[in-house]
């Protein structure tokens, strides 16, 4: 990163800090004889901003995905900050790197890329990593609705409520994370059988309906 990194290229700051605070102090660690939380940002040029920002008396370690050695003896848990899609070896790297002594974290990863480029083993490679972890917590917006979990509950997706105006209304809880296509079906579904009930099943708004559906997944393709 050439030049000042600016805090949002850095991933949230203030996110990232308050997460790694409470891990640490949930897991006492202290940088002593407690152990170590480290956490892990996409470049070196972002975390030296960040520790000249934070200064020194911060009760983790900071590091990231470029250094050479990322995890330390002592470390009790390694947090990866919204990590890119450039990034995935890296934080593979790291993971494999904690073994089974020291927990990893992905918060906020950003791991999915738009990019027409990407080819389909790239994307099984990014799969099957994030596939490793545990879901703690998932918040993903779509649309007009979003896909929430909360461990150990399962996926919960929710659309606009007709009936009330900004509301959402649960669609559908299932223990599987569900893909786009899925999503866009019931945001489809829930999205005609409000225009039928409200017009009678109008033509108009019935292909309205269908146009909506279909931007949805095509958004949701170039996201894969």
């Amino acid at each position: 990163m050439s030049g000042k990194p600016l805090a949002s290229d850095c991933a949230p700051p203030k996110l990232c800090r308050q997460y790694v605070e409470s891990l640490a102090a949930a897991l006492g660690a202290d940088g002593g004889e407690g152990g170590t939380v480290r956490a892990v940002f996409p470049d070196a040029g972002c975390a030296a901003y960040l520790k000249q920002r934070w200064g020194d008396t911060l009760p983790f370690r900071l590091a990231s995905l470029n250094d050479r050695l990322v995890v330390q003896p002592g470390d009790v848990a390694v947090v990866v900050c919204a990590p890119d899609p450039q990034g995935v070896e890296a934080s593979q790297r790291v993971a494999s790197a904690c073994g089974e002594t020291v927990a990893c974290v992905l918060l906020n990863p950003r791991l999915a890329s738009g990019d027409a480029g990407v080819g389909l083993n790239a994307r099984r490679l990014r799969d099957r990593f994030v596939g490793g972890f545990t879901v703690a917590y998932s918040l993903r917006p779509f649309g007009d609705g979003t896909v929430f979990k909360r461990y150990p509950g399962n996926y919960k997706v929710f659309g606009p409520d007709p009936d009330r105006r900004g509301r959402l209304l649960l669609l559908s809880e299932q223990l599987r994370r569900p893909d786009s296509e899925e999503v866009a079906d019931l945001m489809l579904a829930a999205s005609g059988a409000a225009a039928s009930d409200a017009e009678g099943g109008a033509g108009v708004l019935e292909s309205l309906v269908k146009t909506v559906g279909s931007m949805f997944r095509f958004m949701s393709s170039l996201a894969k």
